[in-house]
């Protein structure tokens, strides 16, 4: 059993964030840590308030006691926590993910705006960044209507911050597929998995990224630990389950 991190968010609903983190860590068999950001206020409908907390005095204790074998980071809204996580990473040798959490699928901003050029610093201390769309077209400047702007988007990501990236591609309109990009700095691969027609899907990003954590802490690939972790996700989703009256969540536990 391996100690996975996972530095996030509380989600109310218990579909994503630190909730929909611990259940895919535990569904691999390892360990949760847990440093929490911020509490949101939210249902399946919708995102009502977010109180920050800071993560400083919880990532100080995890020296004292525990060897981490990677760490998934989420949702850190704050520059004072952006800038608390970039001091502690500075002495990680695990593998790192980063969701890096610009904004939600609804278009609401799960980050403070004078934290955004803050976020780009901690782009370049991870092992993996793994953004949807939306947060891609942020993030470069790129409006994403083909498959080729993906290509743009993934190469341009990885020219700004030297890191891998994995643009998540769940949010497009493919025929039948879900297609993610990866780029390393050497080659364009895809990873494509059948396109499941479900409303179950809260939690999905969460889940492919603590899932990667998961699989990185196995000693895999980055590129084994994808593959990997797409399965993983396309059970969930799969498996997915309402819970109110909105969108249903994945379901991590029963795979």
């Amino acid at each position: 059993m391996k100690n996975v991190l996972t530095i996030a968010g509380s989600d109310s609903s218990g579909g994503a964030g630190i909730q929909g983190d611990i259940k895919t860590i535990a569904s691999y068999g390892h360990h949760a840590l847990t440093a929490i950001t911020a509490i949101t206020a939210q249902n399946t409908q919708r995102i009502h308030h977010i109180q920050p907390i800071d993560v400083g005095k919880q990532l100080a204790v995890m020296d004292e006691d525990f060897e981490i074998s990677a760490i998934k980071i989420g949702m850190l809204y704050t520059v004072q926590n952006i800038q608390t996580v970039i001091r502690w990473l500075d002495e990680r040798k695990c593998p790192i993910v980063l969701d890096p959490l610009v904004c939600a699928s609804t278009g609401r901003l799960l980050i403070q705006k004078e934290a955004i050029t803050e976020l780009n610093k901690l782009f370049r201390k991870v092992s993996l960044i793994t953004p949807n769309l939306f947060e891609a077209e942020k993030l470069t400047g790129i409006r994403i209507k083909k498959e080729i702007d993906m290509e743009m988007s993934c190469k341009k990501l990885y020219q700004m911050y030297q890191t891998p990236v994995l643009l998540k591609g769940g949010h497009f309109t493919w025929e039948n597929q879900a297609i993610d990009y990866f780029y390393d700095g050497n080659e364009i691969i895809t990873f494509k998995e059948e396109r499941l027609k479900s409303r179950c899907t809260h939690g999905t990003g969460c889940c492919l990224s603590s899932a990667i954590a998961c699989e990185l802490a196995s000693g895999k690939t980055i590129e084994m630990a994808i593959t990997g972790a797409k399965k993983t996700v396309t059970k969930a989703i799969r498996n997915g389950y309402f819970v109110g009256q909105g969108e249903g969540v994945v379901h991590t536990l029963g795979i």
